[in-house]
Protein backbone atom coordinates (compact mmCIF):
# COMPACT_ATOMS: atom_id res chain seq x y z
CA UNK A 1 0.00 0.00 0.00
CA UNK A 2 1.27 3.12 -0.85
CA UNK A 3 2.35 5.70 1.66
CA UNK A 4 1.64 9.03 1.62
CA UNK A 5 4.07 11.17 3.19
CA UNK A 6 2.36 14.12 4.82
CA UNK A 7 4.31 17.34 4.47
CA UNK A 8 6.26 18.26 7.92
CA UNK A 9 4.69 21.50 9.49
CA UNK A 10 6.40 24.16 11.54
CA UNK A 11 6.40 23.79 14.87
CA UNK A 12 3.84 26.28 15.99
CA UNK A 13 5.35 26.63 19.50
CA UNK A 14 8.36 28.58 17.96
CA UNK A 15 11.35 28.76 20.67
CA UNK A 16 11.60 32.97 21.42
CA UNK A 17 15.24 33.52 22.32
CA UNK A 18 14.38 36.62 23.53
CA UNK A 19 11.92 34.94 26.03
CA UNK A 20 13.93 32.75 27.32
CA UNK A 21 16.95 34.41 27.38
CA UNK A 22 17.31 35.71 30.75
CA UNK A 23 16.44 32.05 32.52
CA UNK A 24 18.66 29.64 29.95
CA UNK A 25 22.00 29.66 27.90
CA UNK A 26 21.58 29.26 23.99
CA UNK A 27 22.35 26.01 24.04
CA UNK A 28 19.61 24.66 26.15
CA UNK A 29 17.25 26.83 24.51
CA UNK A 30 17.88 25.45 21.19
CA UNK A 31 18.25 21.68 22.50
CA UNK A 32 14.51 22.08 23.91
CA UNK A 33 13.25 23.68 21.07
CA UNK A 34 14.50 20.75 18.99
CA UNK A 35 13.45 18.17 21.04
CA UNK A 36 10.17 19.83 20.78
CA UNK A 37 9.63 19.74 17.19
CA UNK A 38 11.48 15.86 16.91
CA UNK A 39 8.28 15.12 19.61
CA UNK A 40 5.79 16.70 16.69
CA UNK A 41 7.39 15.16 14.18
CA UNK A 42 6.68 11.70 15.66
CA UNK A 43 3.45 12.83 17.36
CA UNK A 44 2.18 13.22 13.74
CA UNK A 45 4.02 9.78 12.76
CA UNK A 46 2.33 7.79 15.11
CA UNK A 47 -0.81 9.51 13.82
CA UNK A 48 -0.10 8.88 10.27
CA UNK A 49 0.75 5.28 11.00
CA UNK A 50 -2.60 4.72 13.22
CA UNK A 51 -4.83 5.79 9.90
CA UNK A 52 -3.20 3.87 7.90
CA UNK A 53 -3.12 1.00 10.05
CA UNK A 54 -7.26 1.56 10.13
CA UNK A 55 -7.37 2.07 7.04
CA UNK A 56 -5.89 -1.23 6.14
CA UNK A 57 -8.16 -3.14 8.53
CA UNK A 58 -10.94 -1.70 7.02
CA UNK A 59 -9.68 -2.74 3.57
CA UNK A 60 -8.93 -5.99 4.96
CA UNK A 61 -12.21 -6.32 6.37
CA UNK A 62 -14.35 -5.52 3.33
CA UNK A 63 -11.67 -7.82 1.18
CA UNK A 64 -12.68 -10.55 3.73
CA UNK A 65 -16.48 -9.73 3.83
CA UNK A 66 -16.28 -10.36 -0.10
CA UNK A 67 -14.41 -13.06 -0.18
CA UNK A 68 -16.98 -14.20 2.61
CA UNK A 69 -20.00 -13.69 0.42
CA UNK A 70 -18.45 -14.68 -2.70
CA UNK A 71 -17.37 -18.23 -0.67
CA UNK A 72 -21.30 -18.20 0.50
CA UNK A 73 -22.82 -17.80 -2.76
CA UNK A 74 -20.52 -20.96 -4.22
CA UNK A 75 -21.07 -23.33 -1.21
CA UNK A 76 -25.13 -22.60 -2.23
CA UNK A 77 -24.23 -23.56 -5.81
CA UNK A 78 -22.40 -26.28 -4.97
CA UNK A 79 -24.89 -27.82 -2.86
CA UNK A 80 -27.45 -26.94 -5.32
CA UNK A 81 -25.34 -29.00 -7.80
CA UNK A 82 -24.65 -32.03 -5.40
CA UNK A 83 -28.75 -31.90 -5.39
CA UNK A 84 -29.61 -31.83 -8.94
CA UNK A 85 -27.10 -34.68 -9.21
CA UNK A 86 -28.40 -36.97 -6.38
CA UNK A 87 -31.91 -35.97 -8.31
CA UNK A 88 -30.10 -37.28 -11.69
CA UNK A 89 -29.00 -40.70 -10.14
CA UNK A 90 -31.93 -41.35 -8.35
CA UNK A 91 -33.76 -40.83 -11.62
CA UNK A 92 -30.95 -43.24 -13.80
CA UNK A 93 -31.42 -45.68 -10.74
CA UNK A 94 -35.30 -46.05 -11.46
CA UNK A 95 -34.24 -46.14 -15.32
CA UNK A 96 -31.90 -48.73 -14.92
CA UNK A 97 -34.48 -50.90 -12.49
CA UNK A 98 -37.45 -50.36 -14.94
CA UNK A 99 -35.13 -51.53 -17.71
CA UNK A 100 -34.07 -54.61 -16.05
CA UNK A 101 -37.19 -55.16 -15.22
CA UNK A 102 -38.44 -55.62 -18.74
CA UNK A 103 -35.43 -57.32 -19.88
CA UNK A 104 -36.29 -59.75 -17.09
CA UNK A 105 -39.99 -60.12 -18.65
CA UNK A 106 -38.96 -60.28 -22.60
CA UNK A 107 -36.45 -62.95 -21.61
CA UNK A 108 -39.20 -65.20 -20.07
CA UNK A 109 -41.22 -64.44 -23.02
CA UNK A 110 -38.54 -65.19 -25.67
CA UNK A 111 -38.12 -68.15 -23.09
CA UNK A 112 -41.90 -69.18 -23.26
CA UNK A 113 -42.10 -68.61 -27.00
CA UNK A 114 -38.72 -70.64 -27.61
CA UNK A 115 -40.50 -73.70 -25.88
CA UNK A 116 -43.92 -73.17 -27.38
CA UNK A 117 -42.06 -73.18 -30.84
CA UNK A 118 -40.14 -76.55 -29.88
CA UNK A 119 -43.55 -77.82 -28.45
CA UNK A 120 -44.73 -77.05 -32.43
CA UNK A 121 -42.05 -78.66 -34.08
CA UNK A 122 -42.57 -81.91 -31.96
CA UNK A 123 -46.63 -81.75 -32.82
CA UNK A 124 -45.67 -80.51 -36.37
CA UNK A 125 -43.35 -83.70 -36.50
CA UNK A 126 -46.33 -86.42 -34.88
CA UNK A 127 -48.57 -84.80 -37.36
CA UNK A 128 -46.24 -85.61 -40.90
CA UNK A 129 -45.33 -88.90 -38.85
CA UNK A 130 -49.28 -90.19 -39.03
CA UNK A 131 -50.01 -88.33 -42.49
CA UNK A 132 -46.98 -90.38 -43.74
CA UNK A 133 -48.41 -93.34 -42.46
CA UNK A 134 -52.15 -92.80 -43.36
CA UNK A 135 -50.77 -92.08 -46.90
CA UNK A 136 -48.64 -95.18 -46.95
CA UNK A 137 -51.93 -97.47 -45.44
CA UNK A 138 -54.24 -95.82 -48.06
CA UNK A 139 -51.68 -96.17 -51.05
CA UNK A 140 -51.55 -99.93 -50.05
CA UNK A 141 -55.72 -100.24 -50.63
CA UNK A 142 -55.09 -97.83 -54.46
CA UNK A 143 -55.48 -99.51 -57.70
CA UNK A 144 -54.40 -97.86 -60.28
CA UNK A 145 -56.47 -98.25 -63.64
CA UNK A 146 -54.86 -97.31 -67.00
CA UNK A 147 -55.93 -97.34 -70.55
CA UNK A 148 -59.36 -96.37 -70.03
CA UNK A 149 -60.25 -93.25 -72.17
CA UNK A 150 -62.08 -90.55 -70.67
CA UNK A 151 -65.77 -90.23 -71.22
CA UNK A 152 -67.84 -87.33 -72.69
CA UNK A 153 -69.21 -84.94 -69.25
CA UNK A 154 -67.57 -87.62 -67.29
CA UNK A 155 -67.84 -87.08 -63.83
CA UNK A 156 -67.26 -89.21 -59.98
CA UNK A 157 -70.59 -91.56 -60.63
CA UNK A 158 -68.92 -92.33 -64.14
CA UNK A 159 -65.81 -93.24 -62.40
CA UNK A 160 -67.26 -94.90 -60.02
CA UNK A 161 -69.14 -97.21 -62.66
CA UNK A 162 -65.82 -97.87 -64.70
CA UNK A 163 -64.40 -99.32 -61.31
CA UNK A 164 -67.06 -101.16 -60.47
CA UNK A 165 -67.58 -102.89 -64.18
CA UNK A 166 -63.63 -103.58 -63.96
CA UNK A 167 -64.00 -105.41 -60.71
CA UNK A 168 -66.63 -107.32 -62.02
CA UNK A 169 -64.93 -108.34 -65.80
CA UNK A 170 -62.17 -109.75 -63.67
CA UNK A 171 -64.24 -112.05 -61.33
CA UNK A 172 -64.41 -109.18 -57.32
CA UNK A 173 -67.51 -107.21 -57.75
CA UNK A 174 -67.18 -104.27 -55.34
CA UNK A 175 -70.16 -102.09 -53.87
CA UNK A 176 -69.78 -98.54 -53.76
CA UNK A 177 -69.12 -98.36 -50.52
CA UNK A 178 -66.04 -100.75 -51.21
CA UNK A 179 -64.73 -97.04 -52.68
CA UNK A 180 -63.02 -94.65 -50.89
CA UNK A 181 -62.34 -92.08 -53.67
CA UNK A 182 -61.56 -92.15 -56.99
CA UNK A 183 -60.31 -89.67 -59.26
CA UNK A 184 -57.99 -89.11 -62.40
CA UNK A 185 -54.39 -88.06 -62.05
CA UNK A 186 -52.11 -85.92 -64.08
CA UNK A 187 -50.56 -87.08 -66.74
CA UNK A 188 -49.24 -86.13 -70.37
CA UNK A 189 -52.52 -87.42 -71.78
CA UNK A 190 -55.21 -85.75 -71.15
CA UNK A 191 -57.82 -88.13 -72.63
CA UNK A 192 -56.59 -91.26 -71.25
CA UNK A 193 -54.90 -90.16 -67.73
CA UNK A 194 -55.28 -92.74 -65.46
CA UNK A 195 -57.55 -93.65 -62.54
CA UNK A 196 -56.67 -94.57 -59.43
CA UNK A 197 -59.38 -96.49 -57.16
CA UNK A 198 -58.69 -95.85 -53.40
CA UNK A 199 -60.44 -99.03 -51.95
CA UNK A 200 -61.24 -100.01 -48.32
CA UNK A 201 -58.93 -102.07 -47.47
CA UNK A 202 -55.77 -103.34 -48.97
CA UNK A 203 -57.12 -106.85 -48.67
CA UNK A 204 -59.83 -106.29 -50.87
CA UNK A 205 -57.23 -104.94 -53.40
CA UNK A 206 -54.55 -107.85 -52.84
CA UNK A 207 -57.96 -110.12 -53.67
CA UNK A 208 -58.78 -107.69 -57.20
CA UNK A 209 -54.87 -108.09 -58.10
CA UNK A 210 -55.12 -111.90 -57.70
CA UNK A 211 -58.09 -112.35 -60.04
CA UNK A 212 -56.48 -110.25 -62.26
CA UNK A 213 -52.97 -112.48 -62.26
CA UNK A 214 -55.15 -115.42 -62.82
Amino acid sequence: MPMKRTPTKKNSSKCSSGTMQHSESAPNIAAKCELSAIENINQRKRKRGEDELQSFRNEFMEMFSSWKREQEVNYTNILSAIEEIKVQNSEIHKSIAFMSEKYDVLVEKIRTLENEKNSNHQQIAILESKMETLERSIRSANIELCNIPKLPNENHEKLLSIAQETARVVGVPIDKSNIRNIYRINSKNENNKPIIVELSSALLKEKILKAVKI
